[in-house]
C-alpha cells in the first residue's frame, strides 16, 4: 500500500504542470509551487497520520486514506462545462467544451489577479504570475498530496508490533515508499506523459489506488493471522517502561 502511495504522490506532482501550463505556463515557478505545495501537505499529512494513529490503529484507515485521495484526484477531472459554458439551445451536444475543475480554478484565478493587480496597466512586461500559480497549486495538490502523507505513519504504526522495532518498522516502509515514489517519476514522465491525456492519467491513477487500497483491507488481516502472536515478555516490557509510577 505504501508502495502505491509513493508512486500515485509522485506520479501527481510529474503531471501536475501540464494542469497549470495552459493557464500559467510551464516555467520554474509553476515547478516552484508544486514542489512546494507538496512538501507542505507532505508534512500536514505526517503529522495528521500521527494523530489518526492514536484514535483509529486499524488497517481500515489506510484503505479510507486511499479511497478519499482517489475522489480527490477524480474531481479535479470532473467535467464543469455544464456550469459555466454559456451555451445556445441548438448547440450540439458533442461539441460542448470540455472544462474540467482544474482548468475552471486556474482561469479564475487568472482573471481575478489580472482584474485585481493588471486592469489599468499598458501589459508592456509580463505579468507577475508567481502567487496566483502558488494558490492554484495550492487548491488543486494539497489535499490529495496530504492525505498521501497520512498513509505513511498509519502504516508505521501497523507494522510496529514491538516498541524496539519501530525503527526498523520505519526504516522499511520508507524504503518501500520512496521505491515506488521512483517508479512513479519514471513511469509517469517516459510512458503516461505524452501518449495519455491529463484525464486519462488521473483516471488511472485514481483506479490503481482505489484497487490497491481495497485489496490492502481485505488482504492485511490474512497475513495477520498467519503471524505468530507476540511473546507476552515482550507486553511487559513495553509496560513497565511505559509506567511513570515506576
Amino acid at each position: 500500500m505504501v508502495f502505491t502511495c509513493g508512486w500515485i504522490l509522485m506520479g501527481m506532482e510529474m503531471v501536475g504542470p501540464r494542469l497549470m501550463a495552459p493557464v500559467f505556463g510551464s516555467d520554474i515557478y509553476a515547478w516552484g509551487s508544486i514542489i512546494s505545495t507538496f512538501m507542505v501537505a507532505l508534512a500536514v499529512g505526517y503529522w495528521m497520520g500521527g494523530k489518526v494513529t492514536r484514535k483509529w490503529n486499524t488497517h481500515w484507515t489506510l484503505t479510507v486514506i486511499g479511497i478519499a485521495t482517489s475522489i480527490c484526484m477524480l474531481l479535479l477531472i470532473v467535467d464543469v462545462s455544464y456550469f459555466v459554458h454559456e451555451s445556445d439551445a441548438t448547440e450540439v451536444e458533442e461539441e460542448r467544451p470540455y472544462i474540467p475543475v482544474h482548468r475552471w480554478v486556474n482561469d479564475g484565478l487568472f482573471d481575478v489577479w489580472m482584474d485585481t493587480f493588471y486592469k489599468d496597466a499598458d501589459l508592456l512586461e509580463t505579468p507577475n504570475m508567481r502567487w496566483p500559480t502558488l494558490f492554484s497549486s495550492f487548491i488543486l495538490f494539497f489535499l490529495p498530496s496530504a492525505l498521501l502523507g497520512m498513509a505513511s505513519p498509519v502504516a508505521i504504526r501497523l507494522a510496529t508490533m514491538e516498541l524496539e522495532r519501530v525503527g526498523e518498522s520505519a526504516g522499511h516502509l520508507y524504503a518501500i515508499s520512496t521505491a515506488g515514489s521512483f517508479f512513479g517519476v519514471l513511469v509517469t514522465s517516459f510512458h503516461l506523459i505524452g501518449p495519455y491525456r491529463n484525464h486519462e492519467i488521473f483516471v488511472g491513477f485514481s483506479a490503481t489506488l482505489t484497487v490497491a487500497a481495497v485489496a490492502f483491507g481485505f488482504v492485511y488481516p490474512m497475513t495477520q493471522a498467519a503471524e505468530p502472536a507476540v511473546a507476552p515478555e515482550h507486553s511487559e516490557t513495553v509496560t513497565k517502561e511505559e509506567s511513570p509510577d515506576e
